[in-house]
């Protein structure tokens, strides 16, 4: 009996904090939020914190200082501060916060409607004063008016982001925002940031009506996921497996792994094909994460295989071409009849329309009008070693 107990309180110890991020994941699959998550952060996630935290301070008028990543930097400088405030805060009577902590307790598990408030810290993203059983999250920006809430999300990656009207994340935020600060209305919305400091906006209001059916939603999420602790865990693998930090305890990826490898079968049919691409895409999902960790393994050191060869992650450079740059450069080396027929401009295509001495004048007159950018990415390589 003492043996099961201890199994149990590891099992729970180990089960991750259900928040406003992990709703997405944990309404797709449910048996994800039944394990423990691990933890990670990349380059992308680390730049859009510092966008966000620039963001914060010049919404908050504060010292705003660049971020130290070049392309986060390159962003912040292009941002109009006219435009990210009126977006922020439509109102300028309104009340402003920003990274904004909150809590909310769905009905199923407080008994209690939308019980909901703020969190309290140094850190906004520090949950362990969360109410048990709670559902805590960050709002970028709330903007608190007299009737509703203004809630708004910034993103700058150029990854997919579900529209406001079924974000679940937006819309938990969107109604804890509003029962905190107990007002009857709430506008969520996702400001987009280009690369240029342009802004693409999408908004949706929750009426009350509205924030009642994302309080359903929630309690509904929270059932699920409550059943998937309690050992009825529910597994859906797909595309969504690339964003799962439960992924290396996950056992339906061994089942995908195996189906796989089984192949497919004699006769496929709509379902069955639809069913082996979820698989494929979790198996890759796992793929990519091992292959990630090989490659921070081997980042500093050679790891040697078989057959004398070695691991190593090998730097590429590419150079890439502004189309448009070079369009009005070739104008001067092609004539119009053979530029009406150039669609793209490539290295490949330049050769064989102008041949090799051709093309090497057009690239150095590329270069010099500043038509040319390089980059550089790495990968885990299987060389010969020595």
């Amino acid at each position: 009996m003492k043996n099961n107990m201890n199994s149990t309180m590891n099992s729970a110890m180990s089960q991750p904090q259900l928040t406003a991020s992990r709703l997405e994941l944990a309404d797709t699959c449910p048996g994800s939020q039944a394990h423990k998550h691990v933890q990670t952060t990349g380059e992308a996630a680390e730049r859009g914190t510092a966008v966000h935290e620039y963001i914060a301070a010049l919404l908050q008028k504060e010292e705003c200082l660049l971020p130290s990543d070049h392309e986060a930097a390159a962003v912040c400088r292009k941002l109009d501060p006219r435009k990210i405030m009126d977006t922020s805060r439509p109102n300028v009577y309104s009340t402003l916060y920003t990274e904004l902590g909150l809590y909310l307790s769905p009905a199923s598990l407080a008994g209690v409607p939308g019980e909901a408030g703020l969190l309290e810290g140094e850190h906004h993203r520090d949950y362990s004063g969360a109410p048990e059983g709670s559902i805590p999250g960050t709002a970028d920006v709330v903007a608190v008016e007299d009737t509703r809430v203004v809630v708004t999300d910034w993103k700058t990656g150029r990854g997919e982001v579900p529209h406001p009207a079924d974000n679940h994340q937006l819309r938990f935020l969107g109604l804890a925002a509003a029962r905190a600060f107990s007002r009857d209305e709430a506008v969520i919305q996702i400001g987009r940031i280009g690369t240029d400091g342009s802004v693409d906006l999408h908004a949706h209001t929750l009426e009350r009506e509205d924030l009642e059916a994302a309080d359903r939603e929630l309690a509904r999420i929270a059932g699920r996921v409550e059943k998937a602790r309690q050992g009825e865990p529910v597994y859906r693998e797909g595309s969504h497996c690339k964003h799962c930090l439960a992924l290396p305890h996950c056992p339906a990826i061994a089942g995908a792994a195996q189906a796989i490898m089984d192949g497919p079968p004699e006769e496929l049919t709509d379902r069955r094909a639809a069913r082996m691409w979820e698989q494929l895409q979790a198996v890759e999902a796992a793929a990519k994460k091992t292959r990630q960790a090989l490659q921070d393994y081997v980042y500093a050191r050679e790891v040697s295989t078989t057959e004398g060869k070695v691991l190593k992650v090998v730097e590429t450079r590419r150079e890439n071409i502004d189309s448009a740059k070079a369009y009005a450069i070739l104008l001067e080396h092609l004539p119009e009849e053979t530029m009406a027929q150039v669609v793209t401009v490539t290295k490949t295509s330049l050769s064989s329309g102008l041949g090799k001495d051709g093309q090497a004048d057009v690239i150095a007159a590329f270069r010099e009008a500043g038509a040319i950018s390089e980059t550089y990415s790495e990968s885990l390589r299987e060389v010969k070693g020595g």
